[in-house]
């Protein structure tokens, strides 16, 4: 068997938010409406790992924004069932921390998918929506 793992305590918080705006642009249908989406998010999380009376501490923070498509679907006229289809483009940049050897790195992306429509069972996402 192997050396028992000397990890004495490991913490962690996080913290994320987004917000998005749609724009329904084909109704499809009494209950179908398609649209596009263009959202943002910011996201941090700090974790502490403490080995041998040392204590390491990391920070993650980081930002993202997409332009999706996607299609509601009206069970009333007040509640949907959402699918996100395809996420056209997206960007996202982290920084990661670590305080006990004062590393810094930052990873940027930036993906676009522009065949969309290839296996939009790929890549679906699904939520529940109350329409004000």
């Amino acid at each position: 068997m192997g050396e028992p793992d000397d990890v004495q305590e490991m913490k962690g918080n996080g913290f994320a938010a987004n917000i998005f705006a749609r724009y329904y642009f084909l109704k499809l249908g009494k209950r179908f409406d398609a649209y596009t989406e263009l959202g943002a998010g910011f996201g941090s999380i700090k974790e502490k790992e403490t080995k041998d009376n040392e204590t390491e501490s990391t920070t993650v923070k980081g930002v993202s924004t997409a332009l999706d498509l996607g299609i509601n679907y009206f069970v009333t006229s007040k509640i949907a069932i959402s699918f996100t289809l395809a996420n056209v483009l997206e960007y996202s940049n982290m920084k990661i921390e670590n305080d006990q050897d004062h590393s810094k790195a930052t990873i940027s992306g930036f993906s676009g998918d522009l065949n969309v429509f290839k296996n939009f069972f790929d890549t679906p996402t699904f939520g529940l929506q109350y329409k004000f």
